[in-house]
């Protein structure tokens, strides 16, 4: 598969997994439900697109979490970066459960 059709499935997947009600509601701990309000508003303006680094411009956000990709016949894993994720969401990043953040 070419690189940037890669890049698009990436960002696809990572944004779908984000978009798991119960992904929202428990990738970071201990959050109130103001919080979370809060962190689902972040989560669906960073899908949208609404959320683009300065110094990378387009560069998709989502593509700026992911720590590692694993490719194996039929398979993809995807891991995001706790900081990455953490800085997004604007909480420390101990606060982010280390559950979420790899999937297949």
């Amino acid at each position: 598969m070419p690189a940037p059709e890669l890049e698009t499935l990436v960002a696809d997947l990572v944004g779908r997994h984000l978009s798991v009600p119960s992904i929202k509601a428990s990738i970071v701990g201990s959050a109130s439900t103001e919080e979370t309000a809060d962190i689902t508003q972040r989560i669906t303006a960073l899908i949208a697109g609404e959320s683009h680094a300065e110094d990378q411009p387009g560069i998709s956000a989502l593509l700026r979490l992911i720590e590692k990709v694993q490719i194996a016949p039929g398979k993809i894993q995807i891991s995001i970066a706790t900081k990455a994720i953490a800085e997004c969401l604007t909480v420390e990043p101990a606060r982010i459960s280390e559950d979420h953040l790899s999937f297949v």
